[in-house]
């Protein structure tokens, strides 16, 4: 009896000491898509250690990212700018991992030069077949992004809920799932009918879609360009890094470490896109992303700019530039009630 009492003592006393083995696991979120690939590198190394730290990676759909933000899930994250900002309190941002990649995109466009302008999206067809916007993320960047434009314009837009609330006059907007609905809706027809004429598309979809001519889609509207046009800025800020507010005060070893091991990450996928491609589609499972060629072609294309990794230093003002746009439509966007209020000096690391 002694016996067995000892043994259960010791176990108790020893419960702690196992216990604390969780301390130095962290837990990093990554959201499929875009994002994926300024980690893929860290993603397909097994029991992946980072300043001597154990970081299990987690492969996430986009649309559940926001809530395991809110509910305080990961220890580190890739997430959309404005998510990043709800994380305040809780989070500290540590830098930006993706920058804008949105574009307008056109069925059968028979213009020339440079495209389109926000303008000639407003509705003049009084059944709303041709003209009609479909976008995707109504809260997250592409959403927040297309809205901050039109606002910015003057231009009076509606978003719909069905078809029957289409406007003439104004620029109409229907929110479809996500950017692979987007995509079927132009490529293949709307829910088995028509094919639509203009959709909101992000890289690396726009890349598969354009690579395929039979398609018959094009270009015609570049966000990040027309954003630095009208806000003076370079770009904008897709998403960003955030990390525990407690590790990176108890560790901040491990941040330097992981600021090293992301641009380490960035700088293997650019140089080696092939492999990039074929990891994220085959080792680590993408849903998201197109083809390892297609990834390899955005890679060596558009992605050269939109896939990077800045430290919250060197990124600070273009962050808080673009959160300041955001919080000044809708404040609760950001993790705010006061139209304009942005995170604390403190949110930066």
């Amino acid at each position: 009896m002694k016996k067995i009492i000892c043994l259960v003592f010791a176990l108790i006393l020893a419960a702690p000491v196992f216990g604390c083995c969780s301390s130095d696991t962290y837990s990093f979120y990554v959201p499929d898509g875009a994002p994926l690939l300024t980690v893929t590198k860290l993603m397909s190394e097994k029991r992946l250690k980072i300043g001597g730290k154990r970081v299990k990676m987690e492969l996430v759909t986009g649309a559940s990212i926001s809530n395991s933000v809110k509910g305080k899930q990961p220890d580190i994250a890739i997430a959309p700018i404005n998510v990043c900002a709800q994380g305040e309190g809780t989070y500290v941002f540590a830098g930006t991992a993706v920058t804008g990649l949105s574009y307008i995109a056109a069925r059968d466009y028979k213009g020339s030069g440079d495209g389109i302008t926000l303008s000639n999206l407003i509705g003049a067809d009084s059944d709303g077949k041709e003209d009609i916007l479909y976008a995707f993320q109504k809260n997250g960047t592409p959403g927040i992004t297309l809205r901050a434009l039109l606002e910015e314009k003057n231009i009076t837009y509606k978003e719909l809920g069905s078809l029957s609330d289409y406007q003439a006059g104004v620029v109409n907007i229907m929110y479809l799932n996500s950017p692979a609905d987007v995509r079927n809706a132009m490529c293949l027809g709307l829910e088995g009918g028509p094919k639509i004429k203009y959709g909101l598309m992000t890289e690396p979809v726009i890349t598969a879609v354009l690579a395929n001519s039979s398609y018959k889609v094009s270009r015609v509207f570049d966000i990040q360009k027309e954003w630095s046009k009208e806000f003076e800025t370079e770009s904008y800020p897709q998403a960003g890094v955030i990390v525990r507010k407690s590790i990176a005060d108890s560790d901040p070893e491990f941040v330097s470490a992981l600021y090293t091991a992301l641009q380490n990450s960035v700088k293997w996928a650019k140089d080696y896109p092939a492999l990039a491609g074929d990891k994220a589609k085959d080792e680590i499972g993408s849903n998201e992303l197109p083809s390892a060629e297609i990834i390899k072609a955005f890679i060596e294309g558009t992605g050269k700019d939109i896939i990077t990794f800045k430290k919250s230093a060197d990124c600070k003002k273009e962050v808080n530039d673009y959160l300041k746009i955001v919080s000044g439509s809708n404040p609760a966007l950001v993790g705010k009630t006061v139209k304009g209020d942005v995170p604390a000096e403190s949110f930066y690391l």
